[in-house]
């Protein structure tokens, strides 16, 4: 019996607890024995609420015994309990305090914990609201921070909003910044797309006859998602198609650091997989998965399809965050996507200017990359430009911080370079 056996209602007290005895008329030798009963009672809430009740319990699923003779005899909406933990949770956890029965631990909102919202050794206040125990004045956690670059389609280097043909059997082409796609069977057209509202590009993919596979993916870096390994991670997609009902998932990590291998010969491991079930009208489904301790070597998630054969596949906002809630997608500022973006993938234009005194002279300029990119970038001149009084021009990775615009005068007089432009990549 503890102190939730008294009533606010004192006429109803006399004998509410059975070692208090208030009762009217009571004999003056037993006044003492109430009154040291009561500190009794409340010295046992005390500990209760003050997180000297050790705790025990291991794997998420926390217990805890009252002091003797102060055992709880049922949960009733109220009940507070301090938990001081002796184990750190990894994800959705439970208490069973005096054998009453297995209860979750949520958050002020209702929702399951995330791994580490409880630590060892720490003091957390409980309280039961008839259903759970709310951890109180739990501190909301930081934001979500989600894994997905471009997972809102804003931004599309290469194709500026035109379509682009996917070529069957072809290696992996990337679309939009940060993911890339491929099919088999038959070449596919996809393309950024408007949107509604506050979402205001889509991606779609045009089906087409004998089409057996489209597939849309982004690879993620170790440094941007170790932490998840361990613990639980939530995927969230919105999805529409015309066709087909059924759209997979599949997550992986690579088996070597940021290595993930070719469409023919890939180099990961299976995470998890499985199915949403869609329809024509863009809706956001979510799948929570376990991260795998192993997979801190980064992760690649992928949307599939089978036979497009016709009709389209629109792809809405995305993300992957860690835990098994999803809020909802948070955009980051326009800015800082585009340099995210910018770590694996942009353009540069060479313009350069010079009167030269005589034919062969050899011009360098070091053009800094800032950000720095993942890796040394490849250069690929996708536009020639104009060249005047100059052979080749061309462009030379230094690092991932600098590249190197080159040229040679073809005769004295004014020379010039204008507009011929180099894709810099350092994709996964």
């Amino acid at each position: 019996m503890t102190v939730y056996a008294w009533s606010t209602t004192a006429a109803t007290n006399a004998t509410a607890d059975t070692t208090v005895n208030w009762a009217e008329g009571q004999l003056p030798s037993t006044v003492n024995d109430s009154a040291r009963a009561m500190m009794a009672r409340w010295a046992a809430w005390l500990d209760q609420i003050g997180g000297t009740v050790t705790y025990g319990g291991s794997s998420n699923a926390y217990t805890a015994t009252s002091p003797s003779g102060h055992a709880l005899t049922a949960y009733a909406a109220g009940n507070l309990y301090a938990l001081k933990a002796n184990h750190t949770n990894t994800g959705p956890c439970t208490i069973n305090i005096d054998g009453l029965g297995v209860k979750s631990i949520v958050t002020p909102a209702g929702a399951a914990l995330d791994a580490s919202a409880i630590v060892s050794g720490g003091v957390y206040l409980l309280v039961y609201d008839g259903t759970s125990f709310q951890v109180v004045g739990l501190l909301a956690a930081p934001p979500i921070h989600n894994r997905f670059f471009n997972g809102d389609n804003q931004i599309d280097l290469r194709n500026a909003g035109a379509a682009q043909t996917i070529t069957a059997g072809a290696a992996l082409a990337y679309t939009i910044d940060r993911w890339y796609a491929y099919c088999t069977g038959a070449n596919v057209t996809g393309q950024q797309i408007a949107g509604s509202g506050s979402d205001l590009f889509r991606y779609r993919f045009t089906g087409a006859v004998s089409v057996t596979t489209i597939g849309f993916s982004t690879r993620i870096e170790a440094r941007d998602s170790a932490d998840m390994a361990g613990g639980a991670a939530t995927i969230a997609v919105e999805l529409a198609n015309s066709l087909l009902t059924t759209v997979t998932w599949t997550a992986w990590y690579a088996n070597t650091t940021d290595t993930f291998g070719t469409l023919a010969s890939p180099t990961r491991t299976s995470i998890a997989t499985g199915t949403f079930t869609v329809t024509s009208t863009l809706t956001t489904y979510t799948a929570t998965i376990s991260v795998p301790s192993a997979a801190t070597t980064g992760i690649e998630v992928e949307f599939s399809v089978a036979a497009q054969t016709s009709g389209t596949w629109t792809i809405g906002k995305r993300g992957i965050v860690k835990g098994s809630a999803w809020t909802g997608f948070a955009p980051r500022p326009f800015a800082q996507e585009l340099d995210l973006c910018r770590r694996y993938a942009r353009s540069l234009t060479h313009e350069q200017r010079l009167n030269s005194s005589a034919a062969s002279n050899f011009w360098a300029a070091g053009v800094p990359l800032s950000p720095p990119m993942r890796a040394t970038p490849t250069a690929t001149q996708i536009a020639a430009g104009t060249l005047s009084n100059l052979s080749a021009a061309t462009c030379v990775p230094g690092s991932a911080e600098i590249v190197q615009l080159n040229a040679t005068t073809t005769a004295a007089g004014d020379a010039f370079v204008t507009g011929r432009t180099y894709l810099l990549s350092a994709e996964l």
